[in-house]
């Protein structure tokens, strides 16, 4: 099976440290840039307990690491299900400041939503596109995007 990945929109990489927590609800999430997103394929780097979730956040042990103060240390995962045989997503951080949002759903405690091939995912405000091989990510991008992932 192909991987997964995710093209990230612009987002200033930070700590968190001396960030104006009141201008992140003022900041307009931007969609990403075939020319600019940051490309990551999904791939398990085996830094944490459970190597089937890919795990989504600030944390350094996190598989998809996004600094940003909008996201939450361990954010979000996103698993394989055979069953459905389908791609899904699910918050890990219980009353999430910012939650998480694919294609405009509010993503809920405990729920899981389905990634459909090129839908959009906001992480606390940075906004991505799933797809589910490197095929639909290239023409996306209109190239092959060996050598640009992350």
């Amino acid at each position: 099976m192909d991987r997964p990945w995710l093209a990230l929109g612009p987002y200033e990489e930070s700590n968190g440290a001396g960030v104006d927590t009141d201008l992140l609800d003022t900041a307009i999430p931007e969609d990403p840039d075939p020319a600019t997103a940051r490309l990551v394929e999904l791939v398990p780097r085996g830094r944490h307990a459970f190597p089937e979730l890919l795990m989504v956040g600030r944390s350094i042990g996190a598989d998809v690491v996004i600094r940003s103060p909008w996201v939450s240390v361990t954010h979000a995962v996103i698993y394989f299900d055979k069953k459905r045989e389908a791609w899904l997503i699910r918050e890990t951080e219980r009353g999430s400041t910012n939650g998480t949002t694919v294609s405009g759903m509010q993503l809920e405690e405990g729920q899981a939503l389905l990634l459909s091939d090129g839908c959009r995912i906001s992480f606390g405000g940075i906004v991505a596109l799933f797809f589910e091989s490197r095929a639909t990510l290239s023409a996306w991008l209109g190239h092959d995007p060996r050598g640009r992932a992350t």
